[in-house]
C-alpha cells in the first residue's frame, strides 16, 4: 500500500498537463515618435425609471432582516452615465490595445510562454506513460485483490513503480513548466478586468505608456 501511497502523493504533488495556447496578438496603431495616449470622459446625464424599494421593519431590525418587507415601485430620477475613452491620434483605442502599449515587457512574456510551451509540450509523452501505467496498476491491484492471485499483485506494483518513475522524469524534463506557462498566459490575458474604475485605470495604464515613450525619445536624442 505504500507503493499507491506514493503514486497517490506523486500524482497531486507533480500535476501537470497540455501546453496552454497562444494567446492571440492585438492589432496595435503605428507609433509615432512624441504622440501620447490621451483619455478623454465624457458624461450624460438623462432622466431613467429606477426600482426603488421600500423597507418595513419591526423595531430593532435593520433593512434586508427576514422579519422585514418591502414594496418596491419605480420611480423617474437623472442618472448620469460615463463614457472613458482612450485616443491615440486618431485611433480609438481598445482596452485590448491600451493593456499592451502599456505593458514594456509585453513582448518578452510572449517569448518566454513560447519557451515553455516547447518544454511542455516534451513531457506529454513521459506523462501519457505515466499516467496509463499508474492506472493499469490500480487495476491489477483491484484483481488481485478480488482473486487472491499474488501475480497480479507483483505485475501492479510494477506498473505503479514504472507510472510514478515515468510521470516525475515527466513533470522534472518538462511537465513543472506547464504551470509557469499558464501564469504567463494569464498576465498577458486582455481584457484585465477594471478593479478601481474605469477612468482612472485607463488614465494609468496611458501615463504608464506615454512615460515610457518619453523616455524614450529621451534616450534616442541623447545617442544622437
Amino acid at each position: 500500500m505504500s507503493l499507491l501511497r506514493f503514486a497517490f502523493a506523486l500524482s497531486l504533488a507533480a500535476c501537470y498537463g497540455s501546453a496552454p495556447p497562444t494567446p492571440p496578438r492585438v492589432p496595435l496603431p503605428d507609433l509615432v515618435p512624441g504622440q501620447q495616449v490621451t483619455v478623454v470622459s465624457e458624461t450624460e446625464t438623462r432622466i431613467e425609471s429606477v426600482k426603488k424599494k421600500t423597507w418595513y421593519c419591526p423595531q430593532g431590525h435593520a433593512e434586508g432582516s427576514p422579519a422585514c418587507s418591502y414594496s418596491s415601485e419605480y420611480v423617474n430620477e437623472p442618472v448620469t452615465h460615463t463614457k472613458t475613452t482612450a485616443l491615440y491620434g486618431a485611433d480609438q483605442l481598445t482596452r485590448e490595445q491600451l493593456n499592451v502599449m502599456a505593458d514594456p515587457e509585453h513582448e518578452a512574456k510572449r517569448t518566454r510562454l513560447g519557451e515553455l510551451q516547447q518544454r511542455c509540450t516534451g513531457a506529454r509523452v513521459p506523462r501519457t506513460v505515466g499516467l496509463v501505467s499508474i492506472l493499469a496498476g490500480l487495476v491489477l491491484w483491484g484483481v488481485a485483490a478480488g482473486t487472491n492471485e499474488a501475480v497480479f499483485t507483483y505485475v501492479g506494483a510494477g506498473a505503479l513503480g514504472v507510472g510514478s518513475a515515468a510521470y516525475a522524469y515527466g513533470y522534472f524534463t518538462g511537465g513543472s513548466a506547464c504551470g509557469e506557462a499558464n501564469e504567463v498566459v494569464h498576465a498577458l490575458g486582455y481584457p484585465r478586468p477594471y478593479t478601481v474604475s474605469e477612468q482612472s485605470e485607463m488614465e494609468d495604464l496611458a501615463r504608464t505608456f506615454n512615460e515610457r515613450m518619453r523616455a524614450s525619445g529621451a534616450m534616442t536624442m541623447r545617442k544622437r
